[in-house]
């Protein structure tokens, strides 16, 4: 005899499911938390968002950097914006920005709602299953151990790569920077002068049909040049201790060639020049020979000539101050920025250089290691010689062998 179960019972059954289901995962520690409108004083929660985290462990450029690609990134995926701090110092912030709007919304107290990496190593599948996390997480908090998530945004989303090589390729990329760098930047008079006054030199000469050159070279910048925030922090001091350095700048020039040969003929041909060597392999440099002990001691060297990945790097900027020389490479606009900046009565810059010789020293100023690192463009580019004929990417021929030791492009 089949037994009939009566309508009143299944439904009962299916009432004390859902019930004994629901209380299941209101004590599950693995629950998503539902977190009420408005906090105690009425403030809308925010849908999304994400934190930005500051902290002493990173050099200011490489922190202003991740910034502001943070904020691009809250922008495109529709987050509110948060900047958090760990015993940071927000002196060199106002110094040179604006104070950033804080969201009308608040973020979400409870931890467990934000997505955040781990301050371990990650394995391939762990990297990959905490990457996916951070996408379809309504709030994210940005540290240095996921800025790399920022760098493939930036790179997926507005690198070009149907142009050609070279910088229109990332003219998406700068564009994003400017956009945010106008919310945050706060230029003064003088170093907006200064900056326009670079780029007419010609270290951006594609910054000139730009109508907001300030941002665009300062963007630019940030990209390239690692430890900014120390000249950022010791420009201040720079200037009180203008009246103890001499009003003297020396041209310091980059050969980047183990030709002693090519060297003779440079320090021949422009006598006043002093000449550094840089070996490509390991990154070593030294002064030129002919340099005397006591004015080595003397010299403060602003070198942003070691090449790292491509970028170029600023070292011992606070010595400024303290030298009775400037000496400043050819590719080095902070060290021109000081010394411009003050009114230095002798200041040999590419302004006074024979424009004939110009383009066959090679100025590591960041900007042709970055965007034109294809070997096509080195073809094209006069430089120095190696001695050997195969640096540079031209090979063999009279100009730049190892028989004549000529300069490239001479």
């Amino acid at each position: 005899m089949v037994r009939r179960i009566s309508t009143y019972r299944l439904v009962q059954s299916f009432t004390a499911a859902i019930f004994l289901t629901l209380f299941y995962f209101s004590i599950s520690p693995n629950s998503s938390i539902s977190l009420p409108k408005y906090d105690p004083l009425g403030r809308p929660y925010c849908e999304r968002s994400l934190t930005f985290v500051l902290s002493d462990h990173y050099d200011f450029s490489f922190q202003i950097l991740g910034l502001v690609n943070a904020m691009i990134y809250a922008e495109d995926t529709s987050r509110s914006f948060f900047l958090a701090d760990k015993k940071w110092n927000y002196g060199r912030w106002n110094s040179f920005f604006k104070r950033l709007h804080k969201p009308s919304c608040v973020r979400p107290e409870h931890p467990d709602m934000y997505a955040q990496f781990p301050s371990t190593p990650l394995g391939p599948d762990e990297l990959r299953e905490t990457e996916a996390k951070f996408k379809t997480a309504s709030h994210v908090v940005m540290d240095q151990w996921s800025w790399h998530l920022l760098d493939k945004h930036i790179e997926t989303v507005y690198h070009n790569v149907s142009h050609s090589p070279g910088i229109s390729a990332y003219e998406n990329i700068f564009k994003a920077q400017e956009r945010v760098l106008r919310k945050i930047w706060h230029i003064n008079k003088e170093i907006r002068g200064l900056i326009h006054r670079e780029c007419d030199l010609g270290e951006l000469p594609y910054a000139r049909s730009k109508t907001t050159k300030d941002n665009f070279y300062i963007a630019l910048q940030i990209q390239r040049v690692n430890h900014i925030g120390k000249y950022i922090a010791a420009a201040e001091r720079v200037l009180e201790r203008i009246p103890e350095i001499r009003d003297e700048v020396t041209v310091f020039v980059n050969a980047h060639t183990n030709s002693s040969h090519a060297r003779r003929r440079l320090m021949k041909r422009r006598p006043d020049w002093k000449v550094f060597v840089s070996f490509e392999n390991d990154f070593q440099f030294r002064l030129d020979d002919t340099a005397s002990k006591k004015n080595k001691q003397l010299m403060a060297y602003d070198l942003e000539s070691r090449v790292d990945f491509g970028m170029a790097h600023v070292t011992d900027i606070t010595l400024l101050a303290e030298a009775d020389h400037l000496v400043c490479t050819f590719g080095t606009p902070m060290c021109r920025l000081v010394a411009l900046l003050k009114g230095f009565k002798k200041l040999r810059s590419t302004t006074s250089i024979d424009r004939k010789w110009f383009p066959t020293l090679y100025p590591l100023n960041g900007y042709n290691e970055v965007y034109n690192p294809h070997k096509a463009y080195w073809n094209k580019r006069p430089r120095l010689s190696d001695g050997n004929g195969k640096k540079g990417g031209r090979k063999g021929g009279k100009k730049g062998s190892r028989k004549n030791g000529k300069f490239r492009g001479s």
